[in-house]
């Protein structure tokens, strides 16, 4: 997320599961990440949250040193802690697993951390919430079913002055709440550029939908271009063969496809031009200028 003319970049990922560490080693240094400034979690499953003893290093970290000895770390760049954003469900889990992170940051001085840890703030959300991220990126939070009536969080990314999303994320779903599908109704008739939503399987799952599921709500929703991500490979197909079957959704006019590992996406605007004298709530109101996802 940055403005047009790239004078700052903020770096937001989506969970942090059990194999976090191998997924951004491979991947984040292709992109030229090295700090992650917002963790959003869906959920308290290991898939989600386990990885989580790892942040540290997705923090840049350098050495401080008075009168020629060192005194501890402080964040490069002046960065601020990582913000950890989640619901109550979900952040009680993360402490049962990783209580040493809620631990009191141990400071040398303002600044300056006595031990290399994960410098972090962790903030709690309702499951239906609409709040601003890092240097004012507008974020809906809407719950899913995963299994039950187990709330994992849908993630909406941006902002459109009618209603609209750049981007709208759901990574584990069973089945669309009431309330939660009239949301992206609503959304969807404002436009949804981009839609990712889980699709497990070739069959039924009691936990995630299934790849006839996912089709089924992006039919409903008509984005501009969607995504199906979380598949298992063994139970859903050979990729190409399966974009190859999905190209066939184009007769609807839809362009629906399988997300892989590494994958990246052309730059979209994440909120639209503000003119200064717009009336608009003061949540919305943070930068007049067109920032980028």
């Amino acid at each position: 997320y940055s403005p047009p003319d790239g004078s700052w970049v903020r770096h937001v990922m989506v969970d942090a599961g059990k194999t976090l560490r191998q997924a951004a080693l491979q991947t984040l240094p292709k992109f030229g990440v090295s700090n992650i400034d917002a963790l959003l979690v869906t959920h308290g499953h290991a898939d989600a949250m386990l990885g989580m003893d790892d942040l540290r290093d997705l923090q840049v970290i350098e050495k401080v040193h008075s009168d020629g000895q060192h005194i501890g770390y402080r964040l490069a760049g002046g960065a601020g802690p990582m913000q950890i954003i989640s619901n109550k469900v979900t952040l009680d889990r993360v402490r049962e697993a990783f209580p040493y992170l809620y631990a009191q940051a141990d400071f040398v001085e303002p600044g300056v951390l006595r031990r290399r840890i994960a410098y972090i703030e962790f903030a709690e959300v309702s499951d239906d919430e609409t709040m601003e991220l890092v240097d004012g990126l507008p974020l809906r939070v809407f719950p899913v079913w995963h299994g039950g009536t187990y709330v994992s969080l849908g993630f909406a990314f941006g902002g459109r002055l009618k209603g609209g999303y750049p981007l709208v994320y759901i990574s584990d779903i069973s089945a669309v709440p009431p309330e939660t599908m009239t949301f992206l109704e609503e959304a969807a008739a404002a436009g949804i550029d981009l839609f990712m939503v889980d699709a497990l399987s070739r069959n039924g799952h009691p936990t995630h939908m299934s790849l006839d599921e996912a089709i089924g709500l992006v039919r409903k929703l008509r984005p501009s271009r969607a995504l199906l991500v979380g598949m298992d490979s063994c139970a859903i197909g050979d990729h190409d063969e399966v974009n190859e079957e999905l190209r066939t959704l184009r007769s609807e006019g839809l362009d629906v496809q399988l997300a892989f590992d590494g994958q990246q996406l052309p730059e979209f605007p994440a909120r639209e031009d503000l003119a200064a004298d717009a009336e608009l709530p003061d949540a919305k109101r943070v930068r007049l200028e067109k920032s980028l996802l």
